[in-house]
């Protein structure tokens, strides 16, 4: 992991796939680091992309979705595990579900939206409780009720990249 302390001293989570030149071609695209001009020591990572979802099929769905969509995406399963890696890191766009074990949803979308580092990020909110849903409409980019299918993430989120 020589080429990560090269990059960035902080943590670099790298995808591997089955084929060598499209690990190169990922690798390359996540040393395209830029330190976010508002957060010291916060790793950003061009087109990151975090799903915040417990149902692994969701997770799962979401996760592919955006990989279309052209983003680089980590899921994240429980919110105690997504504020950590949210101190740390500044995604392009996060994916949230409300109703999450350990942490909810409501109180990870506060820390997001109170955190400096974090106001240029694009929050998604997928869930299936149209009423709590409604209720932070407008504290997201975007509500989306479950069930979401693959092409609607996909699109939907792909917008995003083009802004």
């Amino acid at each position: 992991m020589a080429i990560a302390g090269a990059i960035n001293t902080h943590y670099l989570h790298l995808i591997f796939t089955a084929s060598p030149s499209l690990n190169v071609i990922l690798l390359r695209e996540m040393t395209n680091i830029s330190p976010h001009p508002l957060c010291q020591g916060v790793l950003r990572v061009k087109n990151m992309a975090f799903v915040v979802e417990d149902d692994i099929d969701i997770s799962n769905l979401f996760s592919r979705a955006l990989t279309s969509a052209g983003f680089q995406v980590e899921a994240i399963g429980d919110g105690v595990e997504a504020l950590a890696r949210l101190d740390k890191n500044s995604p392009r766009l996060i994916v949230l579900d409300l109703h999450l074990p350990k942490i909810d949803g409501i109180t990870l979308l506060n820390h997001i939206l109170n955190k400096e580092h974090l106001t240029g990020t694009k929050i998604i909110v997928a869930t299936a409780d149209a009423v709590l849903g409604e209720y932070h409409r407008e504290r997201v980019d975007l509500l989306l009720e479950k069930p979401v299918v693959f092409s609607q993430m996909r699109d939907l989120a792909g917008r995003f990249l083009a802004e």
